[in-house]
């Protein structure tokens, strides 16, 4: 909280500081002040328009309050900048996932695999867009591998417990 206080101080001092408001939006997204987060990495990107990573946190974000379409656009936008982002690749595949478009968020889950094979979320998330299209066997395996590379996220585990039992 404090830390966010410095950061906004920071920002009213270098107003035309991208890399203030983006730390200004990491800070807000920690607190859980999504609004605030998502006003930071805006302010950001208009000062630099390039900052993939203010695009992706900012995807994020929109992902987290279901405004699909934006999310969408934040992380089509930054993989025009950056086209091997695993993490836009990810994040457009849930939220394509979350808007029914299944083969398109499975298509984007597995280009980020394809970018960065030992990438734990997105084969996590796979699994989730596989089960929902009745792939149980390709879930299975997808959600196997997202806990072998990452033994110690207990959603992960759930999710194949989960997809094992229904």
């Amino acid at each position: 909280d404090v830390a966010a206080e410095w950061i906004e101080q920071a920002s009213a001092l270098l107003p035309s500081d991208p890399w203030v408001h983006f730390n200004l939006g990491v800070a807000c997204q920690k607190l859980a002040e999504l609004d605030k987060a998502i006003m930071a990495f805006r302010r950001a990107l208009q000062l630099k328009p390039d900052y993939v990573e203010a695009q992706i946190r900012l995807s994020g974000m929109l992902l987290e309050q279901g405004r699909l379409d934006e999310a969408i656009g934040a992380c089509r936008r930054a993989l025009e900048l950056k086209p091997d982002c695993t993490e836009a690749h990810n994040n457009l595949g849930t939220a394509l996932s979350q808007m029914g478009q299944l083969d398109d968020g499975l298509a984007s889950f597995r280009h980020a695999i394809e970018l960065k094979p030992d990438y734990a979320e997105a084969h996590n998330n796979l699994g989730g867009a596989l089960k929902r299209q009745g792939l149980l066997d390709e879930s299975m395996r997808a959600y196997s591998r997202a806990v072998e590379l990452q033994p110690d996220a207990a959603e992960m585990h759930s999710n194949l417990v989960y997809a094992a039992l229904f």
